[in-house]
């Protein structure tokens, strides 16, 4: 059974319906912080743009590279502490967003994005911070 909140499943499955492209799940868009990665986002093969910033997410699976087509992806202000390697299976991600974060580094598999033309990650525990266009 899955932890993933009615309302949000409600939202995920709108968006599987209608083939949707984009879905906001920031804290802002849903009023609730989620705690972790709602695994039913695996279903929505359309999906270009997901947006999960401001959340208390610590984990994102390695699954993340079921999303294809996935173009954006936002990770602002969450508590993610690392990375899944199984990012550069997104090849289609032009980008990422992982700035507020608890990261003290990046997989090496980030510099295997070939699509990415944005990258921004501005944390202190990072060596310097920075922001790429």
């Amino acid at each position: 059974m899955s932890s993933t909140p009615k309302h949000i499943l409600d939202r995920i499955q709108i968006a599987k319906e209608q083939q949707l492209k984009e879905l906001d799940l920031s804290w802002s868009s849903i009023i609730y912080q989620l705690t972790e990665f709602p695994p039913e986002i695996f279903n929505l093969e359309n999906l270009e743009i997901l947006n999960l910033r401001d959340n208390d997410i610590k984990f994102i699976p390695e699954s993340i590279a079921k999303l294809a087509n996935l173009r954006q992806l936002y990770l602002q202000n969450t508590q993610l502490t690392s990375l899944p390697e199984s990012l550069e299976n997104l090849t289609e991600l032009t980008v990422l967003y992982i700035e507020d974060n608890q990261l003290t580094s990046l997989p090496e598999s980030v510099g295997n994005l070939t699509n990415l033309t944005s990258l921004a990650r501005e944390q202190k525990s990072i060596n310097k911070s920075s922001r790429i266009y």
